[in-house]
């Protein structure tokens, strides 16, 4: 979010290169959305990444400290959320 807030790229080639191109490069069908769906991305959450916030073991990762535009809400697999921000995995 932060090349298309510096007009890097345009909103739809970043969504593309997050979301189809990895799973382009895994060899699998690309993801879809729909209308009934929720958003999945959320501005009025705190927007600086903290350790306390990652869900994952690892620690390593350049976006510590840093103020970020927003963060996911929710991770949508076959149209089902299997990860919210809030409540963790699902």
């Amino acid at each position: 979010m932060e090349l298309v807030g510096q007009g890097v790229l345009d909103l739809s080639t970043a969504l593309a290169r997050l979301s189809a191109g990895p799973a382009a490069a895994l060899g699998l069908p690309p993801g879809r959305s729909a209308p009934a769906l929720p958003p999945a991305w959320s501005s009025s959450i705190p927007p600086r990444a903290r350790i306390a916030d990652l869900y994952s073991r690892g620690r390593n990762t350049p976006f510590l400290g840093r103020a970020l535009p927003g963060r996911v809400r929710y991770t949508l697999v076959d149209g089902r959320v299997v990860f919210d921000a809030e409540e963790g995995p699902c």
